[in-house]
């Protein structure tokens, strides 16, 4: 998902930008793009930590659907039409976050 911030996320105006530069928009939403690759990377952390995975890596797989029902409602049926190909493959990849980590066999404790 790190890597995904650089992919074409939106069609806007006839260009496509990317969640870089989609928090350059003087917008205080559009700040919150950063969401994405900080909750990704602390997934990632914690993944190296052994502890809280499974909390951080849900939370960091309900951001991009949580941002897409949000802009859905504000914007309407039209913004399906502009989304790219870097907020499908978020969007797969935060579904993954959220569910696989369910599945993930817990260490057996040492005795």
């Amino acid at each position: 998902m790190i890597g995904c911030f650089w992919l074409p996320w939106i069609r806007i105006l006839g260009g496509n930008l990317s969640g870089y530069q989609l928090q350059q928009l003087p917008s205080d939403e559009a700040k919150l793009v950063w969401l994405v690759p900080f909750t990704a990377f602390f997934t990632l952390l914690t993944a190296i930590g052994k502890k809280g995975v499974l909390f951080t890596s849900q939370l960091a797989g309900a951001i991009p659907f949580l941002a897409l029902i949000y802009f859905r409602l504000k914007l309407g049926d039209r913004f399906f039409l502009a989304l790219q190909v870097g907020t499908y493959i978020i969007l797969v990849l935060g579904a993954m976050l959220f569910v696989l980590p369910r599945f993930l066999k817990k260490p057996e404790p040492k005795t």
